[in-house]
């Protein structure tokens, strides 16, 4: 088949049904050709055109040299400029023209009118700096980075509270600002979140006017243009110092109060305690006062008794030794380095070695039923023997408050399938339902006692949170209460206190 062939005619007619603006001029921008959609959005007609040089349809601040065109045109590529055009009438509109060299030195152009275009990219650019002057008003600190993750804007809040100038904080200038021990974790942070386009939240150190450093809590999030295409990141921080303080301030305040609770408790454990001591002082003294008496009346031993009394002295001064190192780790509630692990049957009799006389002179019967074996607990044994006192201390207080003339306490434990779960109950008066949420908070209490200051249980709940246990709280059959303590096994529970 041969090839179509189009004539002159054909070829014009095409050109002049185009929807955009068609023009053939030579080097000196005169008009060889229009089609009829220039002549409508010039208002001037063929023949008008044809006459005149296309630079006087060119607003006089929007024409610019065409060298360049030129010189662009001759390596065979297109060249697209954008002109004010002026119109017949005298009003003006935005033109974009695709210019192509063609034969003959002459220059073919597509003139289209972009007055919406234009109307909607003025239309976005209002918009977006509505949203900045809003941003500007807004109080709270709010900063923003373009696509590439460099910061192009910061509000007049954000400056104000560092003291800085925009031009210092543009780029990454503001991470300056961030205090020198939190800038590498919340560079890291926010450079994370930017590489994968996910909000985070970081709470750092930030610098406030007067060479002083103010914690502040910050948001960030990615936002896209109306096209859907990533346009950055947005950032809206605020002041959180006095929260900080508060918040340091309440936890030193419960740290001295859970020292004082475990003081009281240590009271509570006094005439136990002495007991305790005064058993193997008592020996002590016996076996000493029976060396000097033999001594005295001028009696000699055999070496080996004299060695068997030292070696009982001896022992003695080590079971006082274990007792009063017992009751200061206690009172200081340290932590031993690395993972904890304690088991329960050593605790509980820990616990009542320092208790189980305080019990009995309170008239209270205990009775405990525990397996012959039980997995190890993610606690330290000094963790575990305060839960139990703690228990047993509660349990007994409302034993005796609730003046009862059989004075019962239960202990038993087992294992579960991922836990260790210890049950202390006792025939008290119980803990009304509407209680015992509020039960376990700091400084509540049931009893109208001076020397309780309602940290005992509190205490119980913040020990078995850091193991992400539970301690409950439910009606027994005798009409008392039953605490029940859940204890995850090491496996289920992964770090513990924050260690890997």
């Amino acid at each position: 088949m041969a090839p179509y062939t189009e004539s002159r005619e054909e070829l014009l007619e095409l050109l002049d049904l185009a929807s955009d603006g068609m023009i053939v001029t030579d080097y000196d921008a005169n008009f060889l050709y229009v089609n009829t959609t220039c002549c409508q959005i010039t208002g001037y007609s063929r023949e008008e055109l044809l006459c005149c040089n296309a630079s006087e349809l060119v607003a006089i601040e929007s024409r610019t040299g065409m060298e360049p065109v030129h010189e662009q045109l001759k390596t065979g590529s297109t060249a697209i400029v954008e002109r004010t055009l002026v119109r017949k009438d005298g009003s003006r509109f935005p033109a974009e023209i695709h210019f192509k060299q063609i034969r003959g030195n002459r220059l073919q152009g597509i003139v289209r009118d972009i007055s919406q275009r234009k109307a909607a990219e003025e239309e976005l650019f209002r918009s977006s700096n509505f949203y900045l002057r809003i941003f500007d008003e807004f109080p709270a600190m709010i900063w923003r980075t373009d696509p590439s993750g460099h910061c192009d804007y910061f509000n007049k809040f954000w400056l104000a509270f560092t003291g800085h100038t925009l031009e210092q904080e543009l780029g990454d200038g503001w991470l300056q600002g961030v205090h020198p021990e939190d800038r590498e974790q919340v560079s890291s942070i926010f450079q994370e979140a930017f590489r994968f386009r996910r909000p985070c939240d970081m709470d750092y150190r930030l610098h406030y006017h007067g060479n002083r450093y103010h914690w502040v809590a910050s948001t960030s999030w990615p936002f896209y243009n109306n096209a859907g295409d990533f346009a950055g990141f947005l950032t809206s921080s605020r002041d959180i110092s006095d929260r900080k303080k508060a918040v340091e301030e309440r936890i030193a305040i419960l740290s001295r109060a859970s020292q004082a609770e475990r003081l009281a408790t240590l009271g509570t454990l006094t005439a136990g305690i002495a007991h305790e001591i005064n058993q193997p002082l008592n020996a002590l003294k016996i076996t000493a006062d029976g060396i000097l008496f033999l001594h005295k009346r001028g009696k000699i031993r055999p070496l080996e008794d004299i060695i068997r009394d030292v070696r009982e002295i001896s022992d003695c001064a080590t079971q006082i030794d274990n007792i009063i190192k017992h009751m200061r780790a206690f009172i200081r509630n340290r932590r031993d380095s690395g993972l904890p692990l304690s088991h329960l049957p050593e605790a509980l009799t820990g616990s009542l070695r320092l208790i189980g006389n305080q019990l009995s002179s309170h008239g209270v019967r205990l009775e405990k039923k525990l397996p012959s074996k039980l997995p190890p607990v993610p606690l330290t044994l000094v963790q575990l023997e305060q839960i139990i006192i703690n228990l047993l201390v509660n349990a007994m207080q409302a034993l005796d408050n609730a003046g009862k003339s059989e004075k019962h306490i239960y202990v038993t434990a087992m294992a579960g399938i991922d836990s260790v779960i210890l049950e202390i109950a006792d025939n008290g008066p119980g803990v009304p339902e509407k209680m015992r949420e509020k039960i376990f908070e700091p400084f509540f209490t049931t009893r109208d006692t001076g020397d309780n200051m309602g940290l005992g249980l509190s205490i119980v709940a913040s020990i078995l949170n850091d193991c992400r246990g539970r301690v409950t709280v439910r009606e027994n059959e005798w009409h008392g209460s039953t605490f029940q303590v859940v204890m995850p096994l090491v496996a289920e529970i992964g770090p513990v206190d924050g260690r890997e």
